[in-house]
């Protein structure tokens, strides 16, 4: 294991397991998507922190942050905060924003973006290839990784059309610095 995800999940009294998707977009209308992820960051970085403390091995966790978190300023504030205090686990931290996210992205959350780089935060475009996948996204900032969009990559096998941007955005992605991930290869 070279890296995880840090994703929550609900399990209610009584209606057992409930999906993010039926979740999620109720908290970001609600304006209370921000609370999760600050306690998703606060938590990976807490779980790693006690590792490193029992000298066991650490992996990098990822952390999903929604489009409402960047008009959040507290919440941008808070999360340098806690990377300022824990600065030898910055490395144990990866920030994932969705491409949709991106494209909507105003100058205070681009230049929060560019903070987590300079803090040594690695940073993730998630979903790459869903709905309107755009070059000049890739162009305008410098993602560590790529992680392209499970609906794609079930194509494998059965577009050839696909398989081709597949392979040529993985080779993009390279000649531009960036690592690829392929999300549900599993």
């Amino acid at each position: 294991i070279v890296s995880a995800e840090a994703l929550i999940r609900w399990k209610h009294a009584e209606w057992g397991m409930i999906s993010p998707g039926q979740f999620i977009p109720i908290f970001e209308k609600e304006g209370l998507i921000t609370k999760i992820d600050s306690f998703m960051v606060k938590r990976a970085l807490e779980f790693n922190i006690e590792r490193l403390r029992q000298g066991k091995n650490v992996v990098p966790f990822a952390i999903n942050l929604s489009r409402v978190d960047f008009y959040d300023t507290k919440l941008m504030d808070t999360i340098k905060d806690m990377l300022k205090k824990q600065e030898n686990v910055r490395d144990l931290l990866k920030l994932e924003v969705t491409e949709s996210a991106y494209a909507v992205l105003e100058n205070d959350a681009i230049a929060f973006l560019e903070d987590m780089k300079k803090l040594g935060i690695s940073l993730l475009l998630d979903d790459f290839g869903s709905g309107m996948s755009s070059l000049s996204t890739l162009e305008s900032f410098e993602f560590d990784v790529i992680k392209l969009d499970m609906g794609f990559i079930n194509k494998i096998g059965k577009s050839i059309k696909a398989e081709g941007i597949i392979k040529h955005t993985i080779g993009l992605s390279h000649d531009i610095g960036a690592k690829v991930v392929a999300e549900g290869v599993e």
